[in-house]
């Protein structure tokens, strides 16, 4: 059988018109095969995709969050600076007015100092005010009730040394109260003071008021009598409490 070129064409165009049809039918059938098949990884992939971009936005938040309390933290330390500025401030603002209280200021010339520390061997003690502060050797430390601590011994640019009148060097010439008594105050340490070198005929009782030019400085809280000896002796329960102390009034014009 001869086929002419017409029906040739017919036959190639009928012939391709299937194998293109048969083609579009399993190329549908693959695609839906390959998307059957890889929906679970695609599902996992998805899904590790949206964890993963979870974690990363906690992470991120995580981050935020750390940035965040870091500045709390700052904000917090700021504020228990000011806190402790205004506690500072508050309790020199006492001394101040305690001062004024008993008329120290209009007395004497004062310079408030903090005490900053104690040396271990000695009843001295370190206040934060020096040379630059006009300090000088001798002046005395009170307290703002006008009670005597001690004298200064040794001054520095910014800090000076202060021996208490309980330290063992220390002597001082103190009179008794209302008894026209005298005596000489000396330290024993640990913050424990005698009055030594009163005139046996002084008549002192316990409960009197040891005074040094004007300043505090304890309580006669018992007399010790030798008939052999010329003189008496009577310890002293001094008034201030250095453990109870944080600042004190450098006098100036002393």
């Amino acid at each position: 059988m001869k086929f002419t070129a017409a029906k040739r064409i017919a036959i190639f165009i009928i012939i391709g018109t299937a194998v293109i049809l048969t083609l579009n039918f399993f190329q549908k059938e693959a695609k839906g095969f390959f998307y059957s098949s890889s929906q679970p990884f695609s599902k996992m992939f998805w899904q590790t995709g949206g964890k993963t971009a979870d974690f990363f936005g906690s992470f991120l938040n995580a981050r935020n969050l750390e940035k965040e309390n870091k500045e709390l933290n700052f904000k917090i330390q700021d504020l228990l600076f000011l806190q402790n500025s205004f506690q500072e401030l508050e309790k020199e603002n006492k001394h101040l007015r305690e001062a004024m209280g008993i008329g120290l200021q209009k007395e004497f010339k004062l310079e408030l100092a903090e005490i900053i520390g104690k040396e271990v061997n000695n009843d001295v003690i370190l206040v934060d005010k020096g040379l630059g502060d006009g300090i000088a050797k001798g002046m005395p430390l009170i307290t703002s009730q006008k009670v005597l601590i001690g004298n200064v011994v040794e001054i520095y640019q910014h800090y000076s040394r202060v021996l208490l009148i309980s330290d063992k060097k220390s002597q001082l010439e103190v009179a008794i109260s209302g008894r026209n008594a005298a005596g000489l105050l000396k330290g024993s340490g640990d913050f424990k003071v005698f009055i030594d070198l009163i005139p046996k005929e002084s008549e002192i009782k316990e409960g009197d008021l040891v005074a040094f030019r004007g300043f505090l400085v304890g309580i006669v809280k018992g007399i010790k009598r030798i008939d052999v000896s010329p003189f008496q002796r009577a310890e002293v329960s001094p008034f201030f409490d250095i453990s109870n102390l944080d600042k004190a009034f450098v006098v100036l014009n002393f």
